[in-house]
């Protein structure tokens, strides 16, 4: 697995689960990375940071697609059908 290293941005405290160390810098996979990267707490450093890419195209996860499922307005309107009875 290759690590790249990341500069933490001031008043992060805590990266991937780690509290950060004095140096400011993390070793972290681009799966450890993808979090925090995406909310703008870490960024790539020196020659690492042309390789590190886009960590949202390159990290998948480990256990498969990930399925995303929308309401739509229409479904979110749409009356509830069952065997409840209303009282009257």
């Amino acid at each position: 697995m290759t690590k790249t290293t990341y500069a933490v941005a001031d008043g992060v405290d805590w990266v991937n689960g780690a509290r950060v160390p004095e140096s400011r810098e993390v070793k972290l996979s681009k799966a450890e990375a993808r979090f925090d990267l995406e909310q703008g707490r870490i960024t790539p450093q020196g020659e690492e940071a042309a390789d590190a890419g886009d960590v949202a195209d390159d990290a998948a996860p480990a256990d498969g697609p990930v399925v995303v499922e929308t309401i739509t307005e229409v479904e979110a309107e749409a009356p509830r059908t069952g065997s409840r009875k209303l009282k009257a």
